[in-house]
């Protein structure tokens, strides 16, 4: 699904200034159907390497190939057009927009591609079902609770069907009720529709519902971890990893 060949993002702050490499020669595979945890220290660059592998952010230099395209090589507007069909991306403060209803920010997507308006119901509907929030449907943003706005930003990016869905730290702004209800959806739609998920997270209770983690320090993977399929187990070796490199332990 995703190869990534000799990474790099360096960064200037001006003129003169010590070059920062914030993503350092990093080469991994991900295959169709994983679910896959980055973790490290703040300052790591586990963000700035989400943000590449979905084209949000240029590359330094190096090879980003997502269901076979090279998408380094894509100009601006084709990135766009590749990431609209290609890549869900699940943002930790929603991105709903206020002014139109749930419903609406779910098929916004479609909309812009200008499909069929039956379709778009169709779609549409057929998520909030499955996502258990058909019910707020007609609700503004304003009117729901973080975990379901949570949930209504996971059903926009899904609405798409990319080939793999981003998320950055997508429990960062909930409490630990909304929070494993969230992940518990996330490894619904990983075990039942074989989505293929990306995420970011600093959280080792988060992180334990995924199948690998990828440990990012100083901009280049100091170690990856694999899950037997026991969560209890799985989430004491992350936190063993995040002291081993230093990571924050929440």
């Amino acid at each position: 699904m995703i190869s990534v060949k000799q990474l790099t993002k360096h960064y200037q702050a001006f003129r003169g200034a010590a070059i920062v490499k914030a993503v350092d020669g990093i080469s991994l595979t991900i295959e169709a159907g994983e679910f896959i945890g980055i973790m490290g220290p703040s300052g790591s660059g586990k963000t700035t390497l989400l943000n590449m592998l979905a084209g949000i952010e240029p590359v330094t230099a190096g090879e980003i190939t997502i269901a076979n395209t090279d998408i380094t090589k894509l100009s601006k507007d084709r990135m766009a057009q590749f990431r609209r069909g290609h890549v869900g991306y699940i943002f930790q403060d929603f991105n709903l927009l206020d002014s139109i209803s749930v419903k609406e920010n779910i098929g916004l997507p479609l909309i812009l591609d200008r499909r069929n308006p039956k379709i778009v119901e169709q779609k549409t509907q057929e998520l909030m079902e499955y996502l258990n929030i058909a019910e707020i449907a007609g609700n503004a943003p304003a009117q729901i609770s973080g975990g379901q706005k949570q949930r209504v930003a996971a059903a926009r990016a899904l609405i798409t069907e990319p080939a793999v869905i981003f998320a950055d730290e997508p429990t960062g702004n909930l409490d630990s009720k909304s929070a494993n209800d969230l992940m518990l959806m996330l490894q619904r739609l990983n075990d039942e529709r074989q989505n293929t998920i990306v995420m970011v997270t600093h959280d080792a209770f988060t992180a334990s519902f995924c199948k690998k983690i990828i440990f990012i320090k100083d901009g280049k993977v100091e170690m990856t971890i694999v899950s037997n399929g026991d969560r209890l187990q799985f989430f004491d070796r992350i936190l063993e990893a995040q002291s081993a490199i230093g990571g924050a332990v929440r």
